[in-house]
């Protein structure tokens, strides 16, 4: 196997292309914590929040082939570890010792404060209990929530003279965030795999379409359908309620507005009952991820300025692109 090859496949196995959705947490949270982005220590945790994003994903993607569950998926069959393009102890050896390595990394940029040593463990084992115990359990968005959620509120704490009420709001939404990217999301997206899903267990289901046998038919609850909503409005409130809390700047508040709408425009869209043809509820999953992600990202305008807002989100979305271009073929969703 060629460089490219070789390279293509190790950017898969870590799911590369999606770095987008840890980095700017860990960056935003240093930016606010510190008050400015023109400090070393941002670009130190921006660094961190990629590399706990290869690792973390790394890890999810050896231990969900090691366990079986991707082994099965005929979704996955294009995936390193299937095509054996990577071999399994070579994927172990080097997923945890970067695991290793990025815990020191870690410990030194938070060693200085005890209770930033502590949320980094309790952040560690959320991680790991996400990746080992996630299939087995309903309540999987737990876990990986609140390990996601400290990405953001580490560097904060760490930097912050206080707390202040608009961040923890913030804090808030990256969590809820994360709940419903993992409990919704994830399970639509994995809904004919065989592991625990709390949206199955809600009655959602894709049963046989009648006049096109390829194509099944995606089935939701009453249950499902008031807690998907319930989260993506709670998202949302929690979301204006951190640009409202920080002074109603305008500019804040109208990019705030435009992405609020396109989230919930896209969470009716994946919700919808009908069809079930999987590359079209990615492409609405995705969008409803991408613009809610960057809903709580505006909050963070007053701090960084609408053009470090709009750098970021430009820089987000050429990342995305060109990189998931690479790996999958795709411009913005990626086969996974």
């Amino acid at each position: 196997m060629g460089v490219v090859d070789q390279t293509k496949a190790w950017l898969r196995l870590f799911r590369a292309h999606t770095v987008i959705l840890e980095a700017p947490m860990a960056f935003l949270g240093a930016a606010i914590g510190l008050g400015t982005v023109i400090d070393p220590r941002v670009g130190m945790w921006l660094l961190f929040g990629i590399g706990y994003h290869l690792v973390g994903y790394g890890m999810n993607s050896y231990v969900d082939w090691k366990k079986g569950f991707d082994k099965d998926d005929d979704q996955k069959q294009h995936h390193p570890l299937n095509t054996g393009d990577i071999q399994p102890d070579q994927a172990k050896k080097v997923i945890y010792g970067s695991t290793a390595a990025l815990f020191i990394y870690l410990f030194a940029l938070t060693y200085t404060n005890l209770t930033a040593v502590g949320l980094s463990g309790l952040m560690v084992a959320s991680g790991l209990a996400y990746n080992y115990l996630g299939k087995y359990t309903e309540l999987k968005a737990i876990p990986i929530s609140i390990a996601h959620t400290l990405v953001f509120f580490i560097p904060y704490y760490l930097y912050a003279s206080e707390l202040s009420t608009w961040v923890l709001a913030m804090a808030a939404a990256y969590f809820i965030h994360h709940v419903y990217q993992i409990a919704i999301s994830g399970d639509i997206k994995d809904i004919q795999q065989d592991e625990a899903s709390l949206l199955k267990s809600l009655g959602v289901h894709v049963k046989p379409h009648k006049h096109m046998p390829d194509v099944g038919v995606f089935v939701t609850s009453g249950k499902a359908l008031i807690l998907a909503y319930f989260l993506a409005i709670l998202q949302l409130l929690l979301s204006t309620g951190a640009i409202a809390l920080n002074g109603l700047n305008p500019s804040s508040l109208m990019i705030g507005a435009g992405l609020a709408s396109l989230m919930l425009y896209y969470t009716d869209k994946m919700l919808q009952q009908g069809a079930f043809v999987r590359s079209k509820r990615l492409k609405y999953i995705s969008s409803k991820e991408l613009f809610g992600y960057t809903l709580i990202h505006s909050a963070s305008i007053a701090v960084i300025g609408v053009q470090g807002f709009v750098l970021m989100l430009v820089s987000m979305l050429v990342y995305l692109g060109i990189v998931s271009k690479f790996i999958w073929g795709n411009w913005l969703v990626p086969e996974v």
